[in-house]
């Protein structure tokens, strides 16, 4: 009796030690699912990384665009650019006695580092080189060389073994294999792709924003050189105008699509370059995205808020500013 009790203790014993065996991930199972991530890592990493320098690259950009424009506006208000001795900090900092005219700072915050944390600088514009002489333009290379070359070319080309069709067979793989990798580049696209999207709608707004400002600053100078009052109106307001006469001495900005604004009252920029307050809106497509207002009687605008969710409702929008009349 003792005896079969104890042949069946060990046959339920070796059963669940079976059952155990079979329940984990065998060496070879694993090893291809790392495989696998690490070939995913090394395909997605270098695109992520190109795509984050080239957003730096896009913001450096637009820094540079917000310095020059504020250069250019303190230029009309001095007469001249900084020195190099004196530098970009004059944009923010200066004494009125030593530099007549300055009505700064002409930036909206601190002077910016670059993306890669390392400061600006700035080198005062000197005299263009001589031109030197266009070297000589040598002629066609040997026509005996050139078919060497292609043989060598064609000799270094590398040629595909034939394998057999058991090799063939084991270089498959498993369903279980495709499913991990579906998966797996699902999981990364859902976190990649909304990140990077939402990086590459904020460098463009922030470029429309610059442009924005470039075409008032644009309009500012020109009302300086020629002396005459300039209004700046928005294209909804310019289209409604009844006299002719008054809508074409009205003016309009053209940006990129399918953005647009609206500016509410109109911006009346007089002969001596001095600009009256004004809000503005930058909407893409029916969202505002920017809301801007003008600070001081240089034209320049700050951001009082901006939205650049795109999960967010077109009817849970701001409002848009009234259009100037």
């Amino acid at each position: 009796m003792f005896l079969r009790l104890s042949r069946l203790q060990r046959r339920l014993r070796a059963r669940r030690a079976a059952r155990g065996a079979r329940a984990g991930y065998s060496l070879l199972e694993i090893l291809v699912v790392l495989a696998i991530i690490a070939l995913i890592a090394s395909v997605v990493g270098p695109r992520l990384f190109a795509q984050l320098d080239r957003s730096k690259t896009t913001t450096a950009r637009l820094q540079i665009r917000s310095i020059e424009a504020a250069l250019e506006t303190m230029r009309i208000d001095i007469g001249r650019l900084p020195t190099e001795q004196e530098g970009l900090a004059l944009l923010m900092q200066a004494d009125p006695q030593q530099v007549p005219g300055w009505s700064g700072p002409y930036l909206d915050k601190a002077l910016p580092s670059d993306p890669w944390a390392r400061p600006y600088i700035y080198v005062p514009p000197r005299r263009p080189p001589p031109a030197r002489q266009a070297p000589q333009r040598r002629g066609p290379a040997s026509s005996a060389t050139a078919p060497t070359g292609r043989k060598a070319a064609a000799a270094s080309m590398p040629t595909s073994t034939p394998t057999s069709g058991k090799a063939a067979g084991r270089a498959g793989f498993s369903l279980m294999e495709i499913l991990v990798v579906l998966v797996i580049l699902a999981l990364s696209t859902a976190v990649i792709m909304p990140s990077t999207s939402r990086m590459l709608d904020q460098a463009t707004a922030h470029a429309v924003f610059f442009e924005f400002q470039r075409q008032v600053s644009d309009l500012r100078r020109e009302a300086n050189r020629t002396s005459l009052p300039i209004r700046l109106v928005d294209p909804v307001a310019a289209s409604g105008r009844q006299d002719p006469a008054e809508a074409d001495d009205a003016r309009t900005l053209t940006l990129r699509s399918p953005w647009r604004y609206t500016l509410a009252p109109a911006l009346d920029i007089a002969a001596g370059g001095v600009c009256s307050p004004t809000t503005a809106n930058l909407i893409n497509g029916d969202r505002v995205v920017m809301t801007l207002r003008s600070v001081g009687d240089d034209c320049r605008f700050i951001r009082l808020q901006s939205d650049l969710r795109r999960d967010r409702p077109t009817g849970a929008a701001p409002p848009l500013a009234p259009s100037s009349p």
